[in-house]
């Protein structure tokens, strides 16, 4: 079996927060909750202190809620800037906007090859399937991300979906949950089989 398409510079990068997440666990978005509204428990708790101190904490209640803001915002922001940079220098240094890949699955294992570039991962070595972003996640050691635009409809999907989790070990195929949704038609219906990339927006800062 053979899945072909155009991937885009820097598509998958959405998939590395999904897999910690899904590695784990519970204690992974726990964590994850706490750093999204540490910034937002400290702004209340700071407004609080500041409405009890009647005149003179009204004066500072505007500028805290600026800082409480800024704290929240920056470290998206910087991460923002960091994708964007590392696309910039990828594309200084060769790299192309889109590249033809090719996902070859046989019962050995998984075989991606693009742009002169090959990886291979053995079905034994799977940990899990599960859908990010409407891409496919493989997980073995890394993540190998397939977008679910490539199959021309459903049936080819829920074909991919088959070859993969009937080759996979019984604890992966049990982690693999909404894998088997989608193959057995289960799931919410998608209508974005088959559609092609648009065209990419500029790489500079």
């Amino acid at each position: 079996m053979q899945v072909t398409g155009d991937l885009r510079l820097g598509e998958a990068d959405s998939a590395s927060t999904a897999i910690y997440i899904r590695m784990a666990g519970f204690a992974g978005r726990v964590m994850l909750a706490a750093s999204c509204t540490g910034p937002g428990i400290v702004g209340l708790g700071g407004l609080l202190l500041l409405s009890r101190m009647g005149k003179a904490g009204e004066s500072l209640i505007l500028p805290w809620v600026g800082f409480t803001l800024i704290i929240a915002y920056l470290p998206l922001f910087v991460q923002f800037l960091a994708r964007r940079a590392t696309r910039s220098a990828q594309l200084a240094r060769g790299a192309q906007q889109t590249t033809l890949c090719r996902f070859n699955l046989d019962d050995a294992g998984m075989r991606m090859d693009w742009d002169g570039a090959e990886h291979w991962c053995a079905w034994g070595k799977v940990s899990e399937v599960f859908l990010c972003r409407n891409m496919w996640v493989v997980v073995s050691g890394l993540g190998y991300c397939v977008p679910r635009r490539l199959f021309p409809d459903q049936e080819a999907e829920a074909a991919f979906l088959e070859f993969v989790l009937s080759r996979l070990t019984p604890e992966a195929l049990e982690r693999s949950w909404d894998a088997t949704l989608v193959r057995n038609g289960d799931a919410k219906p998608w209508t974005g089989y088959g559609k092609t990339l648009a065209a990419p927006s500029s790489p500079g800062l």
